[in-house]
């Protein structure tokens, strides 16, 4: 029983580490959606630093939304 819970806890711990092991925490990946100036799986970085727009950066260009209140 405790060798299971062992294997099952490192197994756990395993796939954890492994979920967050894409880009690193200051990029952003665009998977799709209604921007079609911006293919799939470009990566770049995005700010939400002002409140009133959302900037996603990428190869040289700034893409900036408006958000919704």
């Amino acid at each position: 029983m405790k060798r299971s819970t062992a294997l099952l806890l490192v197994c756990v711990l395993a796939l954890d580490i492994t979920a967050f092991a894409g880009l690193g925490s200051d990029k952003t990946e665009y998977v799709g959606g209604t921007e079609n100036q911006i293919k799939e799986g470009t990566e770049g970085t995005s700010s939400a630093k002002d409140e009133k727009n959302f900037a996603f950066e990428y190869k040289g260009e700034t893409s900036r939304y408006r958000t919704i209140k």
